[in-house]
């Protein structure tokens, strides 16, 4: 059976909201009132995110320097990535962050893994955010994470996501199974939709571990 894990990245992969703590960092504080619409469902974050990148002050290197110094990865990823590898399961990023710390976080890492998420570039005349896996028909979500989930699907028997909150509430309408923690959970619960609970990719290795064992019993 074939299988693909496709996973978030702020708040699941590392320990926090990467492009919260840049917007904190180096934008002007109205970047919070464009967060409040997207949380309340008012705008989608096609719209929030372009505002709020915006307002966005500093240059490249700056903004990289301070990834640096606020991303932290869960303790478990690594040997998360090592066990996908043995066992033979596709894995890839999808987020509706920045790609300039999914960047730097593989290249710290020295990871290779395909990732799905929104390109921020440097122009003269300040940031700006583009949409590559935006969902025309719909336009709502900057990185359709609904729209990837099921491309995986249509080329894997089965498949797992990861995830922690708000972004990943339609990508968990279709997954095959969800891994939840934090936010995540509680939208799961309120749409009735399975999930397991996990509190870090420890819990998840632990999953496949004893999944590949029924496996073979079976």
């Amino acid at each position: 059976m074939s299988k693909a894990i496709l996973c978030d990245f702020d708040g699941t992969i590392v320990d926090k909201d990467i492009i919260n703590g840049i917007l904190d960092k180096f934008a002007d504080k109205k970047w919070r009132y464009y967060e409040d619409l997207w949380e309340q469902g008012k705008v989608g974050s096609t719209q929030s995110v372009e505002k709020q990148i915006a307002l966005m002050k500093g240059t490249e290197d700056q903004v990289i320097e301070y990834i640096n110094k606020i991303m932290k990865p869960d303790p478990y990823f690594s040997d998360f990535v090592k066990m996908c590898d043995k066992k033979g399961i596709e894995l890839a990023i999808v987020s509706d962050g920045l790609d300039i710390y999914i960047k730097e976080f593989l290249k710290n890492y020295e990871m290779d893994i395909r990732y799905f998420t929104n390109k921020l570039e440097f122009e003269d005349d300040g940031p700006k955010v583009t949409c590559p896996n935006l969902n025309e028909k719909c336009g709502w979500c900057c990185t359709c994470k609904f729209n990837i989930v099921n491309k995986y699907k249509a080329a894997y028997d089965k498949v797992y996501y990861v995830g922690d909150g708000l972004t990943d509430k339609h990508a968990s309408q279709v997954a095959d199974v969800v891994f939840a923690k934090k936010k995540l959970i509680d939208i799961c619960e309120q749409q009735n939709i399975e999930y397991i609970e996990f509190d870090d990719f420890k819990d998840i290795i632990d999953y496949f571990d004893e999944d590949m064992y029924e496996e073979c019993i079976g």
